[in-house]
């Protein structure tokens, strides 16, 4: 199961944009429990940056990373997001050695 299962309306890209983070549960009620749908969609807006989901839900950075460590479901989707990051990266990386850039091929070498 992907949180995505469990809240389908995560995959539609309007809903996330204009979702209200500053009146969610999470942001008012900021002394109990979390939303685990509050916190996806703080993660997938922010790309799995612990400090823009935490100044968005108005929490501490340390309380939300240890909330989404915790969480299967939202641990597993700050992951695939930050690694989806990282393969861009080196993608744009690997067409910059494949083009010539020699900054780039020493990068891929070491």
């Amino acid at each position: 199961m992907s949180i995505f299962d469990k809240y389908p309306r995560l995959f539609d890209k309007e809903f996330v944009e204009e979702y209200d983070l500053s009146t969610c549960w999470t942001a008012l009620d900021r002394l109990n429990s979390y939303s685990d749908e509050d916190v996806a969609v703080a993660i997938i807006r922010h790309h799995g940056n612990y400090s823009a989901i935490a100044r968005s839900l108005g929490r501490s950075r340390t309380s939300v990373a240890n909330y989404i460590a915790h969480e299967t479901l939202l641990r597993d989707l700050r992951d695939e997001i930050v690694q989806g990051i990282v393969d861009d990266i080196e993608e744009a990386y690997m067409m910059d050695a494949l083009t010539g850039d020699t900054g780039a091929r020493r990068f891929f070498l070491q």
